[in-house]
């Protein structure tokens, strides 16, 4: 009799946790978010910190998910900003950042597609941050 109880409440545990993962897999299935980062290159700039990150994405069930390049911005003292970021085809290789270079300031890259530059200044004080919105830039 009592080895029956044992034998029950095995099998009760066992169930629960077998619906528990089966939860979490369906639920990973439909909506879950993985990032992995597989590489990561660090830039000096003048006014922070240049990073390009290959990274592996995956929304959903994520079944042959093509790699990302994200290039990452951290100025001093302020949070990090996304500058760009691409998605290769499947078994593409385009496009794709395999150099960056910073110059006077200036952040240089090309992703086989396009080139592009980026200057950047960093604003001064509040005053001449409302110049600069007042002459039609907007937020």
């Amino acid at each position: 009799m009592r080895m029956r109880t044992i034998f029950v409440c095995l099998f009760f545990v066992t169930s629960a946790f077998a619906a528990f993962k089966f939860g979490q897999f369906n639920q990973d299935a439909k909506n879950g978010y993985k990032s992995r980062v597989s590489s990561e290159t660090e830039y000096e700039t003048p006014h922070g910190i240049l990073k390009l990150k290959n990274v592996n994405e995956i929304v959903g069930l994520g079944f042959l998910e093509p790699s990302k390049q994200i290039l990452i911005f951290e100025p001093l003292g302020a949070a990090s900003i996304t500058i760009y970021k691409s998605q290769s085809g499947f078994q593409e290789h385009f496009p794709n950042v395999e150099t960056v270079r910073v110059e006077n300031g200036d952040i240089l890259w090309a992703d086989g597609i396009f080139t592009y530059r980026l200057s950047m200044e960093r604003i001064k004080n509040r005053t001449e941050m409302q110049k600069i919105k007042s002459s039609g830039w907007s937020d």
